[in-house]
């Protein structure tokens, strides 16, 4: 249920106005993939969120609704699972509370909760701490195994300047086959140079995670660490004003360590369309080619995603 998440895919616009803002919205993203991967899920080869956001009021609070949806195959045999989620998000300033609560259905036919509380006690640094009840990131593979897990999650994010942000975080995802998976990531996005038409973003990401020694179908490493960095390239084509047509080619290089295993370089690289029709609609959608690693075999795998956001104003 990270609803930020998905906002934040789409570019922030220094000359978006207070009535947009505080517009309802719509927004939504899907994913497609194929492969065993490296990351929790492993099975899922689709996943699909629409986000709708009802109006900013005074103080800048607001309702909504989320609908999330994954699909994967594993050992010949489709795995389904869907989430129907409602909540609120409270401005107190410098504070923001999120509340949610959902039902999930097909392989997760259970209560959902989310609980998130920022606080920015400055322009520059937001801390967020968070707790998702029977979290929508549970593997599919465990979700089949009658397995659901609960998360939680801290983290603290700086942003320098307009060319430059990051952040650290840590979270512990809690599995009912007394499985504790303890995590830590950290990134930064860098603007490298920017000069009319043309810029380049740089990105550096780490994670690493400690699972306990469980039988499980799911993805579930004893230890693993990635360190990975992207080099992306933008070229904007004005359309008229406050619309644009970009196009962006990425480069990534990293490596992945698991215990009792080598470790193995991963790379990809991918090719995205962004069209921003200023102010009601945003829309994107790419295709990527990536290397992983699956308990130390190299995997190969396409990668295609889409999204829009449409503003009701």
């Amino acid at each position: 249920m990270e609803r930020h998440d998905q906002r934040d895919r789409y570019r922030n616009c220094n000359r978006t106005t207070k009535r947009e803002l505080r517009a309802p919205q719509l927004s939504s993203t899907v994913e497609r993939s194929k492969g065993q991967g490296s990351g929790t899920q492993a099975s899922r080869e689709w996943r699909y969120e629409v986000l709708l956001e009802g109006p900013r009021n005074d103080n800048g609070s607001r309702p909504f609704a989320q609908r999330i949806g994954q699909y994967g195959e594993f050992e010949d045999e489709d795995l389904y699972a869907s989430y129907n989620v409602a909540g609120y998000e409270w401005n107190l300033h410098p504070a923001t509370v999120t509340l949610a609560a959902g039902h999930g259905s097909q392989l997760n036919e259970d209560f959902l909760a989310l609980a998130e509380l920022q606080y920015a006690p400055t322009d520059h640094i937001t801390t967020t701490l968070g707790v998702e009840i029977n979290t929508t990131d549970t593997p599919l593979r465990a979700l089949r195994d009658g397995i659901n897990a609960d998360r939680y999650r801290a983290e603290v994010a700086y942003r320098k300047d307009e060319r430059g942000a990051g952040a650290f975080g840590v979270m512990a995802t809690d599995f009912e086959d007394s499985n504790l998976r303890q995590s830590v990531y950290g990134y930064w996005n860098q603007t490298l140079y920017h000069l009319d038409r043309w810029q380049v973003n740089g990105e550096v990401q780490a994670s690493a995670s400690r699972n306990d020694d469980v039988e499980a179908s799911y993805y579930n490493p004893e230890r693993d660490a990635s360190l990975a960095g992207v080099l992306s390239v933008n070229y904007e084509m004005p359309i008229d004003y406050r619309q644009s047509f970009i196009q962006t080619v990425s480069l990534g290089s990293g490596r992945y360590w698991q215990e009792d295993f080598d470790s193995e370089n991963t790379w990809s690289i991918g090719y995205q369309h962004s069209w921003e029709l200023a102010p009601n609609v945003n829309f994107e959608y790419g295709i990527a080619r990536e290397r992983a690693v699956y308990d130390g075999v190299p995997e190969y795998d396409n990668v295609i995603s889409a999204g829009f956001v449409w503003r009701f104003l």
